[in-house]
């Protein structure tokens, strides 16, 4: 999509191509997945299926808006939820590989105002490990190269650094 581009072709583009995975329609939108989906709220989105492996993996795109992306010589740009709001969020037998997921908000606790009672989650915790490359995404994770600051999250939430941590 190009900056001039009005939202309505690419709302035609969308409704044309028929498809219902969310990582091939945010690519063809226009959306840069390294870039658009930090801190957003993509929460009680279901991502079943998806495969956030980064744009070059996507399938072919008539419109060419993936820019012949395999013909690049440098690596994919990956999907970055760098702090975005996944809460509820499905991500069952998802393609994760190299997303980042750094201090993204996987679930919120409610606390009442009676300090007896206990806390309750606002939605159901986004689970990383339903992902359908779960072990090799654990693997190869790595911190990144600058920590985001946590001054975006709410009191309450949950969130995991380490994906792999207790």
């Amino acid at each position: 999509m190009s900056k001039r581009e009005p939202w309505s072709v690419v709302e035609k583009r969308l409704r044309a191509s028929g498809k219902q995975d969310f990582a091939k329609l945010a690519v063809l939108a226009g959306l840069n997945p390294a870039r658009h989906m930090r801190f957003a709220d993509w929460s009680a989105i279901d991502f079943t299926g998806c495969d956030f492996e980064g744009w070059r993996s996507l399938p072919d795109d008539p419109e060419g808006s993936y820019r012949n992306a395999r013909a690049r010589p440098h690596p994919p740009r990956v999907f970055d939820f760098t702090g975005a709001n996944l809460c509820g969020a499905r991500l069952s037998a998802c393609g994760i590989g190299s997303a980042r997921f750094d201090q993204a908000i996987l679930g919120q606790l409610i606390h009442p105002d009676d300090p007896h009672q206990p806390a309750r989650l606002t939605a159901p915790i986004a689970n990383l490990r339903e992902s359908a490359d779960w072990e090799a995404y654990k693997r190869a994770w790595t911190r990144p190269q600058q920590w985001p600051d946590d001054a975006h999250l709410p009191i309450g939430a949950i969130f995991q650094d380490a994906p792999f941590a207790p």
